[in-house]
């Protein structure tokens, strides 16, 4: 028969305050003898009596993790930790035979007197100072889950037959990293730029909106439209990309191991420049165009980080996307860390230039003139004759001087006379060009840039004081005079207009003051006015205009 012992072993969570009396008193009675134990009587207090491990067991265990949980949420991961997991995709040359080089550019021919040096250094320039803001915009959480997206919606391997191709799936890729980027450059940018309703940080391959018909293979930049089209824009370009094939690039490495020994290019002359001269001069060119601080000179593998600082071009590397023993490996973060420092960079450019501009325009009213001079009529007076002179120095100066925006200078020498225009159709002409013999026989236009053209061609807007012309000119050197596009287009002009120079200069065309030549290249000088002769002209069946 069981003791109390066992019965209370027994029924202790049922009774346990009559259990407790019973062993007080010594009671060995029975469990028989016993009263029986109802273990859900009413009378029995459980709420003082529940043991430590059941109270613990009772309480719900979620609402002890809420408070953690809010005190210490997990935050998602900052873009420069993103980026450091990532790995580039293969893309691979299926077959790609290209391994030359463009010819240079008329452009890039005028330019190179400016470029002095090359510079090869490790790190760039732009890589050594600390830059606060760039670190800001490495360590932003709110965009990083989407970069990391976009980066697993890539393949894992390309393939190309031709530069086009590499250039496409190399703007893809380094599209991606735009996503790393605030889309509203406030903060970074002058605020007329940052503040402007369709300002947005697009990737560009092809031809930039900022300077029409010229080609740069990638581009990254800070875009404001115009128009909600998008049909007109102005592109701050942050950094530039110029692809060329691994092929290209390795054959030339030799050449420039020697170009970084000696600091500069081979030849001050372009017509003896070897193809990685021209290549650099091209990446160099381009970065004075587009104003872009530095960029990437790369193939699908071996590459360069370059940096202009005005004349010197800054050079590092070679690096390598997937290196090998005693390479230099360029990952994604690299890329990140490139891309956020240049785009900072050119956020400081605009406040630098936005300053420039308002130092350049000092209002008139702030010009010190003698009061006892009528000024009104005085400044109408001096604008005509002004306007008059500017125009017989367009029509009949022996040499014309042209000044890029960058500052290099380059002189043609009169060809051909005017074949249209207001002064030589009118009676005064011959005594206007015996009065021109006293005048200066060099004219200069300011060029503002570049409004069109072609593959072939291109036109540039400019200033003769206050006089607005347009200069078409040959796009590459041309070696050989007579297979010259500017040559023969004014040969044509020649045969097609009426003999009569009024009768010419009635037709609703532009003013062709004359045709301008140097060894490399030929240029046409009109006016910035009137529709394109090719409207009138019938090339098909060669109607002239007679």
């Amino acid at each position: 028969m069981a003791t109390v012992e066992e019965a209370s072993h027994h029924y202790l969570t049922a009774n346990v305050a009559d259990l407790a009396s019973r062993a007080s008193h010594g009671n060995a009675q029975t469990v028989s003898e016993q009263a029986p134990i109802t273990p859900l009587q009413p009378t029995i207090a459980l709420e003082p009596t529940i043991t430590l491990e059941s109270t613990i067991a009772l309480q719900p265990t979620a609402p002890l993790s809420v408070p953690t949980a809010q005190q210490h949420p997990v935050l998602p991961p900052t873009v420069e930790e993103v980026a450091s997991t990532l790995s580039w995709p293969q893309i691979k040359d299926s077959g790609c035979t290209t391994a030359s080089q463009k010819k240079t550019s008329l452009l890039e021919a005028h330019q190179a007197a400016l470029f002095t040096a090359v510079h090869h250094t490790h790190p760039i320039p732009l890589m050594v100072d600390p830059s606060p803001q760039t670190d800001a915009l490495l360590q932003d959480r709110t965009r990083s889950e989407r970069f990391q997206f976009m980066w697993t919606t890539l393949r894992t391997s390309y393939g190309y037959r031709s530069e086009a191709m590499l250039q496409s799936h190399l703007n893809s890729l380094f599209g991606l990293f735009l996503e790393a980027l605030p889309n509203q450059p406030a903060g970074y940018y002058h605020p007329d730029i940052a503040n402007h309703p369709t300002v947005q940080v697009v990737n560009i391959s092809g031809y930039a909106n900022a300077t029409p018909r010229v080609h740069y293979d990638i581009v990254l930049n800070v875009q404001v439209s115009n128009d909600q089209l998008a049909q007109q824009s102005a592109d701050y370009v942050f950094f530039l990309i110029e692809v060329k094939t691994e092929r290209a690039l390795n054959a030339k490495l030799r050449r420039l191991s020697q170009i970084f020994s000696a600091g500069r290019l081979s030849s001050d002359d372009p017509k003896d420049f070897t193809d990685a001269d021209r290549m650099l001069l091209q990446v160099w060119s381009e970065l004075v165009v587009t104003s872009a601080p530095g960029g990437l000179l790369m193939g699908d593998n071996l590459l360069f980080i370059v940096e202009r600082r005005g004349g010197t071009l800054y050079v590092d590397g070679p690096y390598y996307c997937f290196p090998t023993e005693g390479q230099r490996g360029f990952t994604p973060l690299d890329a990140l860390h490139l891309i956020a420092r240049m785009f900072v960079a050119r956020g400081q450019q605009t406040h630098e230039e936005a300053m420039m501009a308002a130092q350049a325009n000092v209002p008139v009213a702030a010009r010190r003139m003698p009061r006892t001079l009528p000024l009104r009529p005085m400044r109408n007076w001096m604008s005509f004759f002004r306007r008059i002179f500017d125009e017989i120095q367009l029509t009949t100066c022996p040499t014309l001087r042209i000044r890029y925006p960058w500052g290099a200078i380059i002189e043609y020498h009169r060809a051909a006379g005017p074949l249209t225009g207001r002064l030589p159709a009118s009676r005064w002409w011959k005594v206007i060009r015996f009065l021109s013999r006293f005048m200066p026989s060099t004219a200069q236009v300011d060029l503002v840039g570049e409004i069109g053209g072609g593959d072939i061609t291109a036109a540039w807007r400019g200033y003769l004081g206050t006089t607005s012309v347009v200069l078409k000119m040959n796009r590459f050197i041309e070696e050989q005079s007579e297979n010259r596009a500017v040559l023969d287009e004014w040969r044509r002009l020649s045969a097609r207009l009426p003999g009569d120079i009024k009768r010419a200069t009635a037709l609703p065309i532009p003013a062709y003051h004359g045709l301008f030549v140097r060894e490399e290249a030929d240029m046409i000088l009109m006016s910035d006015c009137g529709d394109p002769l090719e409207a009138y002209l019938d090339d098909e069946q060669g109607e002239e205009l007679r």
